[in-house]
């Protein structure tokens, strides 16, 4: 009987195992074309989407007609697709223990994909939107901006709705087995869905900040900064103008420009008030002289910043304001690439994105006649660039959306407002100029000339960056700055006397500042290998500050060092481990150079590494830049 038992048993089991293959085998042949139209669809999908990121706002009509076209290829694929995973054999497949995931897992890649076509027809509506309003010509960007942002509004429903479904498809793939198209369609998905995340919450924010922006909810008036970064400071260089713009439904009121330097020299005159400056700023450029607009920027947290401006200008007597503005020659020299060159026929100039700061320190340096405001060509050339940028050609639209977009990203145009609803908004949209307060680890430069000359055009710049870290988590920096004062090859060709008038003699005296999280402990400042110390200790926004003065030559060379430890930066759980070091770029700065070199603890094994999301093959000499911030997210395993 036991015999009998045991044999009737195996029987059981061999019929099933194989009748469970003959399901898994024919559920195969069935979901063969099933496999085959997904990846026809993906593909078709994958070009639609190509052709839109290209193309953008200004896709033609003949793009628009290709996209179409794919999505439509692609629908009529997934959707057969779909039919075919309704076979009843297939459905069977899918509760089968290996092949069922496979199969479960496809069919919600096919529904993803479906949603993925209707994203695709939501972006070409929106770009035609778009492109109706602005061929239009019944009115300028500015003036139509909150009626773009309400023809668009329909379509940005739809894609919101049909992400969210998205989302709630790819959280049942987590740990699904797929073939490896698939797979790769499932990083690229996560990869999609990240970015379709950050261009909808900016979406989102501009849509309500822009209009208010610009006076379409009552008059805005704003206190412009117009920073020269031939003379760094803080949050993008020297005040050398400042300007009263007032909007209203997209147009300007009221707009005035006026020498900063020379206003707060008027109010110093006649008014023997003093305002205490910040003491590295005192000891080193102003001494005795009081705390005025044109260095009010002394904090490298915008907010703070914009504050103590529209404070000393208040006090110099300035009227209030319903925020600020600040701007760099950065930004000029972008949106010139927009307008294109400008004709300066008083001054017998043309000004381009290639010369701008050069013509504008030749013009700054001397006024044009004896009684003249030394610094009213600033003003001349940013009244004319802020009539062109608010009249734009329908065809500079989009260019004009994508430099103000890049400005953005780059930190070369920083904004306040007394509104909290908009501050919050700037904070979301990188507009605010804060410092940022990162999860983990954190580095920023921060360079401010203080000798009263325009040396930042000639100092080229290299950060080295050195972190270890230990198997508790801490972590020891070394941050290396070399500087290199190339006045003597940026003279070459150029008016030796505005050479002189420019430079003073070619000293550079620059105060350095780098903030490290709260709680990093100073070790030692080396200037060219020798220990001198800390000028500075202090806090700025929960940021551990270290600051030192340093001068330089014209035609030589400095490296300044930076050694710090930062306690507990790395959380381990059960012997893994996530480092993060967002690395923060300073207004008014180019691409500085960047080398980062990561040492892990010796019993470490690295899992993966990241810069900006991108894969990171080797820790040891990672070369970047600082044309924007960076983030570094490295995970590894600690043995115990």
């Amino acid at each position: 009987m036991q015999g009998r038992w045991r044999w009737w048993l195996v029987r059981s089991l061999f019929v099933a195992v194989l009748g469970a293959g003959v399901l898994a085998a024919l559920a195969g042949c069935r979901y063969y074309p099933a496999y085959r139209s997904a990846l026809s669809a993906r593909e078709n999908l994958q070009e639609a989407q190509a052709l839109l990121r290209d193309r953008r706002l200004d896709a033609s009509a003949d793009d628009l007609a290709v996209v179409e076209a794919r999505l439509d290829e692609a629908e009529e694929d997934f959707r057969t697709a779909r039919g075919a995973f309704g076979d009843p054999l297939l459905q069977a497949g899918q509760r089968l223990p290996l092949a069922g995931a496979t199969l479960r897992a496809t069919v919600d890649l096919t529904e993803i994909g479906l949603e993925g076509t209707g994203i695709g027809r939501d972006a070409v509506a929106m770009a035609r939107a778009y492109q109706r309003l602005r061929d239009e010509r019944e009115g300028t960007l500015p003036e139509r901006v909150r009626e773009i942002f309400t023809e668009m509004e329909p379509s940005m429903t739809g894609t919101k709705e049909r992400l969210e479904r998205i989302r709630e498809e790819r959280d049942r793939l987590a740990g699904a087995a797929l073939p490896p198209p698939f797979a790769d369609a499932v990083r690229d998905l996560d990869d999609d869905l990240l970015e379709l995340d950050e261009l909808v919450r900016t979406y989102d924010g501009v849509s309500v900040l822009l209009p208010d922006f610009l006076g379409f909810n009552g008059p805005r008036t704003y206190l412009l900064l117009a920073q020269n970064n031939a003379e760094l400071l803080p949050t993008g260089g020297l005040i050398s103008v400042y300007g009263i713009i007032t909007v209203r439904d997209g147009r300007i009121q009221e707009k005035f420009f006026e020498d900063a330097v020379a206003f707060g020299a008027r109010w110093l005159e006649s008014n023997p008030a003093y305002v205490e400056p910040p003491p590295p700023l005192k000891r080193y450029l102003l001494r005795d002289y009081s705390w005025n607009l044109a260095v009010s920027n002394w904090s490298p947290h915008f907010p703070t910043a914009a504050q103590d401006a529209e404070r000393l200008f208040r006090l110099a007597g300035g009227r209030p304001v319903d925020g600020v503005i600040a701007i760099n020659v950065r930004t000029i020299e972008e949106l010139l690439r927009v307008t294109g060159p400008i004709a300066m026929a008083s001054y017998g100039v043309t000004v381009s994105a290639e010369n701008a700061l050069d013509v504008i320190e030749e013009h700054t340096r001397t006024a044009l006649e004896p009684e003249d405001d030394r610094k009213a060509f600033v003003g001349t050339l940013a009244d004319e660039l802020l009539s062109r940028l608010m009249h734009a050609s329908p065809e500079q639209w989009t260019p004009l959306i994508d430099a103000l977009d890049l400005l953005r990203q780059q930190r070369q145009i920083l904004l306040f407002f007394h509104d909290p609803v908009l501050q919050t908004l700037g904070y979301q949209l990188g507009l605010a100029g804060a410092l940022e307060a990162p999860h983990g680890d954190y580095f920023m430069l921060v360079d401010a000339s203080v000798n009263s000359t325009k040396l930042n055009i000639a100092l080229d710049q290299r950060i080295d960056l050195t972190i270890g870290l230990d198997e508790q988590g801490n972590a020891e920096h070394e941050a290396t700055v070399t500087y290199r004062n190339d006045l003597p090859a940026w003279a070459l060709g150029r008016d030796p006397q505005l050479v002189s008038r420019l430079m003073l003699g070619g000293l550079y005296g620059g105060y350095v500042r780098v903030l490290a999280p709260a709680g990093s402990r100073h070790d030692a400042v080396l200037l060219d290998g020798r220990e001198v110390g800390p000028d500075e200790l202090g806090i700025e926004q929960g940021k551990t500050v270290f600051g030192r003065f340093f001068s330089l030559a014209s035609g030589q060379q400095a490296r300044l060092a930076f050694t710090y430890a930062t306690p507990g930066i790395v959380p381990l759980e059960g012997g893994r481990a996530e480092y993060r070091l967002y690395l923060q770029k300073q207004s008014g700065t180019g691409p500085i150079p960047l080398r980062l070199r990561l040492i892990l603890p010796e019993n470490a094994q690295l899992q993966s590494a990241e810069l900006d999301g991108k894969p990171v093959t080797s820790l040891t000499g990672i070369e970047t830049d600082l044309r924007e911030d960076r983030e570094l997210m490295v995970r590894y395993t600690v043995d115990r």
